[in-house]
């Protein structure tokens, strides 16, 4: 077979187009993992009860208007403002928010 008409083979995948292996270890669970996050600051509630499940391959969009917590739920996200009872966590591991 010449090199053109293993070109033209329909039944052929080439390597750039094969799936890769996730990077990220996905047998334990969802990338990213958020339930029952609260967040107030002096009395004022930004955020009651969040939960948010990002599995591996999603693409999730937030949206929202102005003052709906957006920016606060992706600094909850590395733990700037720890809330006080929540579970989050990337992949397998349950690290911040606690």
């Amino acid at each position: 077979m010449s090199l053109l008409q293993s070109l033209k083979a329909r039944d052929r995948v080439f390597d750039f187009m094969a799936p890769e292996a996730s990077p990220v270890d996905v047998r334990h669970g969802p990338i990213l993992y958020m339930e029952d996050v609260p967040v107030s600051f002096d009395g004022f509630k930004a955020i009651n009860n969040l939960n948010l499940t990002i599995d591996d391959g999603e693409l999730r969009c937030i949206i929202g208007p102005n003052g709906a917590g957006k920016t606060t739920m992706m600094d909850i996200i590395p733990a700037k403002p720890a809330p006080p009872k929540a579970a989050c966590g990337w992949a397998a591991a349950i690290t911040c928010c606690r």
